[in-house]
């Protein structure tokens, strides 16, 4: 689904222009590598926020991602 998403968003000339496999495996993945992470927090769990700390770090790194890859 993501490399749809990016397939698209080159056509429209909305990201630069990339490898779609890799770009789209490495964000799903670090999003991945995002909630194990912060899963294995148990502070968080104590605290009850986990959830709101997986989505914000998760929403962090998709913004830094797209800013990343828009056109020159």
């Amino acid at each position: 689904m993501i490399k749809d998403i990016l397939t698209a968003a080159i056509q429209r000339k909305e990201v630069a222009k990339l490898d779609t496999e890799e770009y789209s495996a490495f964000f799903v993945n670090v999003l991945k590598a995002i909630r194990l992470y912060e899963l294995e927090n148990k502070e968080l769990w104590e605290q009850g926020s986990i959830d709101k700390e997986i989505a914000h770090n998760q929403l962090f790194f998709t913004n830094l991602f797209l800013k990343s890859i828009k056109p020159k």
